[in-house]
């Protein structure tokens, strides 16, 4: 196939992700607002949240945005495995 056809696809495939992202994201937070909230508890030292009181929320908050990542990595791979074996590609 030709490399054209491949650029092509890949571009077609970004928007997916983003919709995709975005779904699996309504799924896990509920709203954007939740998501930032995990980022801060994210960013938020173990230790401060610890003082605060506040440290079950920062840990509950961090494992949510993990499995977040992890099933949007997932996607990634997914898609690069089978872009890998429709193309004949190697890495």
């Amino acid at each position: 196939m030709s490399d054209l056809f491949k650029v092509v696809t890949i571009i077609v495939l970004i928007p997916i992700d983003f919709y995709l992202f975005v779904k699996i994201g309504k799924v896990m937070f509920g709203s954007w607002g939740y998501f930032f909230e995990c980022i801060k508890h994210d960013l938020t030292p173990d230790l401060y949240s610890l003082f605060k009181g506040r440290l079950g929320k920062d840990w509950a908050s961090e494992a949510r945005l993990s499995i977040f990542s992890f099933f949007c990595g997932i996607i990634i791979v997914v898609e690069v495995l089978i872009f890998m074996a429709v193309f004949s590609v190697n890495f």
